[in-house]
């Protein structure tokens, strides 16, 4: 049975998991989102240059994250072809032309996707991505 994303890990997803956060109750902004790993990137660089778009670009990204119905890699290289599939159900996915890097880990039965880390790709360069 084909699990989608946008409908099993919604709600879910919605509540933190997405952001690599647990479970919990967390103020959100404005916009709806949560203070996890890229919400704080890029709060953290709010005067950097070309971070506008990066922004831009996740929220991009997000938007078929949530429209996904990914139930294998296949699925995933389908609508990214430019990730990069890793061990354990990681998933590199570049954002604004490969400038920052998002590495997700992602259990295609369950219909779940974590974000582990976002950052630049030297940030990228400096972390290991299949354990991270």
């Amino acid at each position: 049975m084909r699990t989608a994303f946008a409908t099993t890990a919604l709600a879910l997803y919605r509540r933190c998991l997405l952001q690599a956060e647990p479970l919990c109750d967390v103020a959100v902004d404005d916009r709806g989102r949560h203070p996890g790993p890229v919400e704080r990137y890029f709060a953290s660089h709010a005067g950097d240059k070309g971070i506008r778009a990066a922004r831009s670009q996740y929220d991009v990204w997000l938007a078929i994250a949530e429209r996904a119905e990914w139930s294998n890699p296949e699925d995933v290289k389908a609508s990214h072809p430019r990730a990069s599939i890793l061990k354990s159900g990681r998933v590199v996915f570049n954002i604004k032309g490969n400038d920052y890097r998002l590495v997700a880990a992602l259990q295609y039965r369950a219909g779940v996707l974590v974000i582990r880390f976002f950052g630049s790709h030297a940030e990228y360069d400096r972390i290991d991505a299949a354990s991270v």
